[in-house]
């Protein structure tokens, strides 16, 4: 999805474990892309509205109605919300780091990778030239999100600008 030009690029916090198990942030480093797991379901590129999408998790997966629900939302986010420019920190699993990547492309559903449970992918470029952030260096905001567990994507709230300008700080 592209953002119009007068609109302010989004900050979004991700983890990299599919099933809160297997950390592929080494492999989202190495192919310039944000990674998430829900590869049994490839529809969910297109699904709508909601409930469908949620419904589907529930079947798949075996999730209860809010637990699918709380990850439909955020597997949108991560599908049809991010945008070209968009920033996404990406928890270390140091928890003293972290990384940062921009957006650069549309998320997309690669077959190649179902087996491995990796199939949703987003390019990105890796900021920092692929190298951790400190989080004590960090906003009392983005320490809090970065500590989040069993979650795939959530907007933060804190602006871009303020996130960026410590981002620069750091690097």
């Amino acid at each position: 999805m592209m953002r119009a030009e007068s609109d302010t690029p989004c900050v979004f916090v991700m983890r990299m474990a599919i099933g809160g198990k297997k950390y592929v942030l080494p492999e989202g480093l190495k192919s310039g892309t944000l990674i998430i797991g829900w590869a049994k379901v490839p529809e969910l590129m297109t699904l709508e509205p909601h409930a469908a999408r949620r419904d589907l998790l529930v079947r798949t997966y075996g999730r209860s109605l809010s637990t699918a629900g709380t990850h439909a939302n955020e597997i949108h986010r991560f599908l049809n919300e991010m945008s070209v420019g968009d920033l996404v920190l990406v928890a270390a699993q140091d928890s003293g780091k972290y990384y940062a990547a921009e957006v650069t492309g549309d998320a997309a559903y690669h077959e190649e990778f179902r087996a491995s449970d990796t199939a949703y992918r987003r390019p990105v470029r890796w900021l920092n030239h692929g190298k951790p952030y400190s989080r004590s260096a960090s906003s009392p905001a983005i320490r809090h999100a970065l500590k989040q567990r069993g979650m795939t994507c959530r907007r933060l709230d804190e602006p871009y600008g303020v996130v960026k300008s410590l981002l620069d700080a750091q690097s």
